[in-house]
């Protein structure tokens, strides 16, 4: 006889486990049975590439929204995301970054990693609340808009900030950021001064101009 030992695991360590896994193949699982329907929303994190969800059908829009909605006033711990959104594909793609990273945000979210695959066709803004976070370990953003930073930021739990070839709005015009110069160098003035515990620093411009502190 045929025993499903793994099946019987709490589901702590099963959830444990599919958090090792991308979430597309953490959704996969919900099919080997009624028990494992519903354990992908009960991982404490998305691992997202949307060229796994090609082509942009339903399946990506209503895994996020009821990934958010199950999880909706818990602590997420990673949101991890490269995307891939053409303009010529308009909101057919379901590929929402900015509201995404909004509502990870609302759930306390400690680790982002942001990356634009298809850097410069589609450039999105982050939103303001990346600059307020009570949670936020680690920032990774890469190929994204920046809003100018003309107020307070407040990451007290930020240890550790990777910012690569990103573009700040200033006066209705988008800027590529060269970090040691101009409005990038008060970009950075602000978010370090407003990171208290920061140990890692790597900033990559446009310009190759590469520092890791």
């Amino acid at each position: 006889m045929c025993w499903d030992r793994i099946s019987k695991l709490p589901d702590s360590l099963l959830t444990h486990i599919l958090s090792y896994l991308s979430t597309k193949d953490s959704v996969k699982t919900s099919v080997l049975s009624k028990r494992w329907e519903l354990l992908w929303l009960k991982v404490s994190g998305l691992d997202l590439n949307t060229m796994d969800f090609l082509p942009y059908g339903e399946a990506l829009l209503t895994s996020m929204d009821r990934y958010l909605e199950f999880n909706r006033g818990l602590c997420l711990q990673t949101f991890k995301m490269k995307y891939f959104r053409h303009k010529k594909l308009g909101n057919e793609s379901n590929v929402r970054p900015v509201e995404w990273v909004a509502e990870v945000f609302h759930r306390r979210v400690q680790h982002l990693d942001l990356e634009n695959e298809l850097f410069p066709t589609t450039l999105d803004i982050m939103p303001g609340c990346i600059y307020l976070s009570k949670t936020l370990v680690s920032l990774k953003l890469v190929k994204v808009g920046l809003k100018n930073l003309n107020y307070a930021v407040s990451l007290p739990c930020l240890k550790i900030m990777h910012l690569e070839g990103n573009y700040i709005m200033s006066r209705d015009t988008f800027y590529c950021i060269d970090y040691v110069r101009g409005d990038g160098r008060l970009v950075m003035e602000n978010l370090i001064s407003g990171s208290p515990v920061l140990e890692n620093v790597t900033l990559v411009s446009q310009f190759n101009f590469y520092l890791k502190v």
